[in-house]
This record gives C-alpha cells, structure tokens and sequence, in this order.
C-alpha cells in the first residue's frame, strides 16, 4: 500500500483521510478483522474497511464516533459507503454537524432514528393518501358501487345506473367523489339535461343513490347532493303509434330479418319492453300454451310484490313470429342445453 502515512504502517491506525488514501486502502489481512483508520483533522471521523470473505470483502464505509454521556459506551454512527455520494470531504464534514449535536446535548444516533421514523411514517402516510385518492377518483369509485351495492340491490336495472353514471362522469374529468362540490354536479346535470332530460334525471338519481350509499357505509360523511332537486321533470310517455305507424315499422323490421328485425316483429306483437324480448330463451317458450315465460326476477316489480313468473300469451301474429324463428346453434366447443339456448342471437350464445 504505497503512498500511505508513516503512522498507519507504524500501526497506529491515524491518517488523513483523503480521496487517494482510503482509494488505496486495502482489507486487513486478518479475514475475522475489520480495518479502522481514525482521520488526524477531526477527532472522531475514520473509515472502516469489511475483511475479505465468500463476498469479497473490501466494503469502505465513513463512520464517526461518540460517547452519548453518562455510563453509556462509545456509540458510532456510519455516514456512508465510500463512492460518488461520499467522499473524505463531505464525510467529514457530515461527522462533525453529528458531533456538534453531540455538543448541544442531542443524541444524533437516536435523532437519526427518530428521523427515519419520521420519513417511514411520511413514506406511509404518502401511500395511504394515494390509495384513497385512487380509490375515490370518480371512475373507480363509480365501478366500487355498482359492484358492491347496484347489483346486488338492483339485478334488474344496475346497468341503466351504471350507464347513467359514466354519462355524468364523463363531466368530472375522474375527479375525486369526495371534493367534488355541489355547484359542480349541479351544472354537470344541466349539461346533461341540455342533451336530454331523462339522461339528466337517470344522472341525478344514480349519483345520489351513490352519496347515499357512501355515507351510509361511511366511507365519507360529506353528502353534496342532500335534498337537490332533480334536474328536470320526469314525463309521462303518451305517445301511442298509429295503426299506420305500426304498418311501416313491421315491414320494416321484416325487412331487416333475423335476429333484430323479428325481435321487433315480437315486441310490437305483445307489447313488451325490447330488453323482455331480447332476453328470452328457448326454455322459456311454451308450445302448448302459446305463451313465453318471463322469470319474475326479470319482472320490474318492487321487492314487496310477491307475484312469480309472468307468463304472455301469444297472440296469432307472436306465433307466426316464434315459428319461423331458426334454433341458432353455439360456436364448437361450446356445450348449451337447448333450452339455454337464447331466442335472438347472430353467435348462437
């Protein structure tokens, strides 16, 4: 090891420490031996150096020591390994604000590891904070809802609340449920309103059965849409179609063909909503009654009325409809019963 002091290679493990000296220190030949060299400039401050061993030994690190006061033993504190972020300078440097702080009575072991907590607790603090902010950003929060209250509470009509809420969100630019203010989602309806009113009214019902729902389970407690009036009048649809009217529309429809078309054949035919229609399966139509069950689950009906299935009778112009309609089959590899089968499919699923 040239270059080094007449100290070290006396023994005496004192030396200023600069960039070319601890560059050219080397481990101490004694692999059970960690080398320490103490600088000369500052009382305190050294280097160790890591015995060799199965991973290599060699490790330079900055330490300084101390006695806390008291009884207590000589406490030493590292500073860093020896490389880009420290070097000799700085090290020193970095030792002597610690032994400063020794001076004015506080501990800079202990300070350092009431720092540390500190900065795990912040780190922590940080990531929780992110985590609610991810989990309370408007779209997410939105689907959080629909999963773990609209489906199980509403089977029939989630995806219409669903529906309503990407519209309104679309508005929010995914901001925070929980900051949104009440101005905000009041102007928001009107928008919607100005495209269409019965959007905006879907709109304002969803989201406040949203509000309800997070304050109820209290994820939030701050409710903007408490007593807001819907955006607009609910109508009562008057509009009957002609017997005219209901010509083109069925020619149409024949028209148009299978699947589509004849679902419409079926729905002017009974009267029923399309969703009705377009859900049935094959299961469900009955020959010898010339009806079509629709389970009562399926029914828009409030949970306190008790009815079971409705059943439709079909009339001559339904059954012309379910007679010419074809049993599509599902793709290969995919086993239905036949009366899983839907009704109305261009996949046979």
């Amino acid at each position: 090891m040239a270059c080094l002091s007449s100290a070290y290679l006396e023994g005496v493990m004192k030396a200023k420490l600069t960039k070319e000296f601890v560059d050219r220190l080397e481990p101490d030949p004694d692999p059970k031996k960690r080398l320490t060299v103490w600088d000369t400039e500052l009382a305190g401050f050294g280097v160790t150096v890591t015995p060799p061993g199965v991973r290599g030994g060699g490790v330079k690190s900055y330490i300084v020591q101390y006695r806390p006061g008291g009884s207590a033993k000589t406490r030493r504190v590292t500073i860093g390994r020896h490389g880009p972020e420290w070097q000799p300078k700085a090290a020193r440097e970095e030792a002597a604000e610690i032994l400063r702080m020794r001076r004015k009575g506080i501990d800079p072991f202990e300070e350092r590891a009431r720092r540390r907590m500190a900065e795990q607790q912040a780190h922590d603090d940080a990531a929780i904070a992110r985590n609610i902010a991810n989990d309370r950003a408007y779209n997410s929060f939105s689907e959080r809802f629909i999963e773990e209250y609209a489906k199980p509470h509403q089977p029939r009509s989630w995806e219409g609340t669903a529906r309503a809420l990407r519209d309104i969100g679309r508005l929010f630019n995914n901001r925070r449920v929980d900051e949104l203010k009440r101005e905000e989602i009041r102007i928001a309806l009107a928008k919607l309103v100005e495209r269409s009113p019965s959007a905006g009214i879907a709109a304002h019902k969803a989201l406040r059965k949203l509000y309800n729902w997070a304050t109820a389970e209290t994820i939030f407690f701050w409710h903007p849409m408490k007593d807001m009036p819907a955006p607009a009048e609910t109508t009562v649809r008057d509009r009957v179609l002609s017997g005219p009217e209901m010509k083109i529309i069925w020619k149409a429809a024949l028209a148009m063909g299978y699947p589509f078309g004849t679902m419409f054949q079926l729905q002017l035919a009974t009267g029923l909503r399309i969703r009705d229609v377009a859900n049935r399966k094959w299961g469900q139509f009955q020959l010898d009654n010339e009806a079509i069950l629709i389970p009562a689950a399926e029914m828009k009906r409030p949970k306190s009325d008790k009815r079971g299935d409705f059943l439709v009778p079909l009339n001559e112009y339904a059954m012309r409809v379910v007679e010419i309609l074809p049993r599509i089959a599902p793709p290969a590899g995919i086993t239905i019963a036949e009366k899983d089968r839907p009704m109305f499919t261009s996949k046979g699923i």
